[in-house]
């Protein structure tokens, strides 16, 4: 049989700062990619059918398109930004988990080891 790995808190505990730097930075990353993503599918349409289609070449029909994408990416922005803190606060979740089952066991550690001096003697 193989060696088994020894437990190492400061493992846990760099992936728990991992996790935080994740979740920093993650609602900002969802709501630019939500933003590029409507930017794609509604205001690149619009200059496409702008240019090549006679119903959208007056001004006041291309006009409508652009504010219509507008709205779209702002809604798709406003998305994007809250399911990014909600994957964030996931994310801090998922760390303080971890820092919690790291402080029980050294405190578990530490009781145990006391104890075991204490009925030694």
């Amino acid at each position: 049989m193989g060696k088994l790995t020894a437990y190492d808190p400061l493992l846990l505990k760099s992936y728990a700062d991992r996790l935080y730097q994740q979740a920093r930075m993650i609602a900002v990353t969802t709501a630019v990619r939500y933003l590029a993503g409507m930017f794609l599918c509604s205001l690149v349409p619009v200059w496409f059918l702008h240019a090549t289609n006679t119903a959208l070449q007056n001004d006041q029909a291309y006009s409508i398109g652009i504010g219509a994408s507008l709205v779209l990416m702002i809604v798709a922005t406003m998305v994007g930004v809250e399911r990014g803190m909600n994957r964030a606060f996931q994310l801090k979740l998922e760390a303080q988990q971890i820092l919690c089952l790291v402080s029980i066991e050294q405190n578990t550690r530490q009781e145990s080891s006391v104890a075991a001096v204490t009925v030694a003697r």
